[in-house]
C-alpha cells in the first residue's frame, strides 16, 4: 500500500496519520479467525497480502508480549523487570499499530479497486479517474510501507528481549522473528506492486531507498537470532 513522504528510519515505531482513519464498518479484526481465512480465500477484492503481512506483524509482536508476560513480575527475572517493561510497552504499540494496519489495508484495497470501476467514456471522466486512481493508489502504498516499518522494528525487539526473557519460552522470541521477516517481505512487495502506478517520482524514490534501508540485511540479523534461539533449546 503506501508509505509516507520521507526516508528517515526512526529507531521505534512512529504511529502515522493514516491510522487514523475511521475503521471498516465490518472490521477483519472483529470477526473470527475462520470468518477471515475464508474472506482471503475467496473472491473478495479485500483482505489481501497486505492485511496478511499487518497479521503477521501483529502476531510477531503479540508473540513478544506473551513472552514479556511470563517474564515480568517473577522474581527470577528481578534484575531485569524495568528492561522487560519498557520492551513491553514498544512491543504493545507495535502490536496495536500493526491490528489497526491489517483491516486498513483492506479497505484502501477495496477503494482502489472500486476507483478502477469509474467511468471514463469523456476526456474530463478519464482525468477525474486517473487523479483518483493516483491518490488511492498512494493511499495503497502508505500501509504497506508502515507495515514494513513495523515489521522492521521487531527484530531488535527480538534481539534484546533473548537474554532477558523467560528462557521457557525462547522459541517463541524464534517464531516471533521469523513473523517480522515474512511481514515485512510481504509488505515490501504490496509497496513495489503500487510504485509502478505512481506519477510522483519523488515519492517513489523515497520509498525505494527507505525500503531497501529497512530491509537490508534483514534475513541475516533474523537468522541470528535464530542460531541464539536454537542454542537455547
Amino acid at each position: 500500500m503506501k508509505l509516507t513522504d520521507g526516508v528517515e528510519i526512526a529507531a521505534t515505531w512512529v504511529r502515522i496519520d493514516v491510522l487514523e482513519a475511521a475503521p471498516s464498518p465490518q472490521a477483519l479484526t472483529a470477526a473470527s479467525l475462520q470468518a477471515y481465512l475464508d474472506q482471503l480465500a475467496s473472491a473478495a477484492p479485500a483482505p489481501g497480502g497486505g492485511s496478511v503481512a499487518a497479521l503477521n506483524a501483529a502476531q510477531g509482536a503479540a508473540l513478544l508480549g506473551m513472552v514479556l508476560s511470563l517474564t515480568i513480575g517473577r522474581p527470577r527475572f528481578a534484575a531485569h523487570d524495568a528492561a522487560a517493561r519498557s520492551l513491553l510497552k514498544e512491543v504493545e504499540r507495535l502490536r496495536a499499530d500493526c491490528t489497526a494496519l491489517i483491516d486498513r489495508d483492506a479497505d484502501v484495497l477495496a477503494a482502489l479497486i472500486a476507483t478502477y470501476k469509474m467511468p471514463r467514456s469523456t476526456d474530463d471522466e478519464k482525468t477525474t479517474r486517473t487523479a483518483a486512481l493516483q491518490e488511492r493508489t498512494h493511499e495503497a502504498t502508505v500501509v504497506p510501507l508502515a507495515v514494513a516499518r513495523a515489521a522492521a522494528a521487531l527484530l531488535p525487539l527480538c534481539r534484546q528481549l533473548l537474554p532477558i526473557g523467560n528462557p521457557a519460552a525462547v522459541s517463541d522470541i524464534g517464531v516471533a522473528a521469523t513473523c517480522a521477516v515474512a511481514a515485512f517481505r510481504g509488505a515490501e512487495l504490496n509497496v513495489l506492486i503500487n510504485l509502478g502506478q505512481l506519477h510522483d517520482t519523488q515519492f517513489v524514490d523515497a520509498a525505494r531507498r527507505e525500503l531497501t534501508a529497512l530491509g537490508a540485511d534483514l534475513e541475516g540479523k533474523a537468522a541470528a537470532i535464530l542460531i541464539e534461539v536454537r542454542a537455547r533449546l
